[in-house]
């Protein structure tokens, strides 16, 4: 299990203005949006694709992943929705349950976080890596590091084994 930020565009979005979105974001895909309150998330080269054969909007890309929406009952079987990484398993047996390699769990004005069942989920879609430090009582993240692995870890303040590592 992992987790990125994508960015949240509508299906009815013009295709360059979808690929404007992910350059901006630093993102090798997004979330899009469909009519009936539907999530899938599509890769940009698949945008690019789209573009060469002449399509206009998000609604003509039609090779995207479907996208589980959690909701407070996924919550009473142990999922954290607000810190996702501290229950992974948790989300790990959810996704396998209603077999889907992605959920989303947050939404706010254009960006969405979205848990992978597996850490390979994030590969084709987020081109950096999560930094984690397994120094100090609890493994913490910086999903958007100011970090760099090998450096000591500026959250455990010098504990042992408070250092940076990249996944």
């Amino acid at each position: 299990m992992d987790a990125l930020w994508l960015p949240v565009l509508w299906q009815g979005d013009r295709l360059d203005d979808a690929l404007n979105a992910m350059k901006r974001t630093n993102c090798l895909g997004a979330l899009v949006e469909r009519e009936d309150d539907r999530y899938e998330i599509i890769k940009m080269w698949s945008v690019e694709q789209a573009l060469r054969n002449r399509q206009n909007t998000l609604a003509d890309v039609g090779d995207g992943e479907p996208v589980y929406l959690t909701s407070l009952e996924d919550a009473s079987d142990g999922i954290d929705l607000v810190r996702p990484l501290r229950t992974g398993a948790a989300y790990e047996d959810l996704l396998n349950r209603v077999n889907c390699q992605f959920a989303l769990v947050a939404q706010a004005y254009d960006m969405g976080l979205v848990v992978t069942r597996h850490e390979t989920g994030r590969r084709g879609y987020s081109p950096s890596s999560t930094f984690y430090c397994s120094g100090g009582a609890r493994t913490h993240y910086f999903p958007t590091p100011n970090v760099r692995g090998g450096q000591i870890c500026p959250k455990c303040l010098g504990q042992p084994k408070g250092q940076i590592y990249q996944r």
